[in-house]
């Protein structure tokens, strides 16, 4: 992509010093979670704890042997705990480029090249959050490589993972939102199985990718016995099963491949960041053919 070099030598100096504090500071997602760094579990989880990891943990849901219930509901206050995280670390690095004094110049040169390589369609359709997304891991991928391809990528890759959910919420899951309400449904008992429900009855909150494709993947292969996932399907209006489970896959690939690792696992190479950019920004990504499905379910929606 080259947008450093289109910067001059005054703008790429003020760039680096907007930005390296973030890119060289905090080397990956899961040091900015625990505080940790070389795998050592037994500095504190932050800056303002002296509480180890297991200890943060038996603080907060007490020591001993957990029973199944105890089990279940420390995974879910973990998961909570890293989606929480893993929002904090994607805000700032949007806040950091798009704060830079030569902002304005290379979401410019961005906004070009996406029209290019998406359509302009594609790109004018997308979410303006989505695009701050895909602006900064195309900005901050390109300033990583001017100095070492070994460098950790975890903030460019999970910024492209961001941009898609972001789109899955605001093309599918918002409007359903609405659609369901103005039905006059009601939730079922049964029906808080499914996170579809939580978010129905929490205005505010949304799904994460992995409870996207979770999701999907039930109601493509007819598995789900829910009604609300059964009217989630009747509202996306999904003309080819075939094309939204290929659709499914890809997100399920750079929910595993890319996203969670850049959590979890800490460095995330040049060229897996490379490869999870193929999945989201191209002709045959993911993108493109979420706008293309969320204009079927829009034409169903009311």
């Amino acid at each position: 992509m080259n947008l450093m070099n289109q910067l001059s030598e005054d703008e790429l100096k003020a760039f680096r010093n907007d930005v390296e504090p973030l890119v060289f500071k905090i080397k990956s997602s899961s040091q900015l979670i625990f505080g940790l760094e070389g795998g050592d579990y037994n500095k504190g989880i932050s800056l303002f704890s002296k509480k180890t990891p297991l200890q943060f943990l038996k603080f907060l849901f007490g020591a001993g042997e957990p029973t199944q219930s105890q089990s279940e509901k420390r995974e879910k206050h973990i998961n909570e705990f890293e989606e929480h995280h893993f929002d904090v670390y994607t805000e700032m690095a949007v806040s950091t480029v798009e704060n830079s004094s030569v902002y304005e110049r290379l979401s410019s040169i961005v906004d070009a090249y996406m029209e290019e390589d998406l359509s302009t369609m594609v790109w004018s359709k997308l979410e303006e959050k989505s695009k701050k997304f895909i602006i900064t891991a195309e900005v901050l991928s390109d300033f990583l490589h001017m100095f070492d391809d070994q460098l950790d990528y975890a903030s460019p890759t999970l910024s492209y993972c961001k941009a898609v959910e972001n789109e899955l919420n605001e093309k599918f899951t918002e409007p359903f939102k609405r659609y369901y309400k103005s039905q006059n449904k009601r939730l079922k008992k049964e029906d808080y199985a499914s996170k579809l429900a939580v978010i129905l009855s929490r205005p505010n909150s949304n799904l994460t990718l992995g409870e996207h494709t979770y999701i999907l993947r039930r109601i493509i292969d007819n598995s789900s016995r829910l009604e609300i996932e059964s009217d989630y399907k009747s509202f996306l209006n999904i003309l080819d099963v075939t094309d939204f489970k290929e659709l499914n896959n890809k997100i399920e690939a750079i929910t595993k491949l890319y996203r969670n690792p850049s959590g979890h696992t800490g460095l995330i190479k040049q060229s897996q960041c490379i490869e999870c950019r193929k999945l989201v920004v191209t002709q045959n990504g993911i993108l493109k053919q979420l706008i293309t499905e969320s204009i079927n379910s829009a034409n169903n929606s009311y």
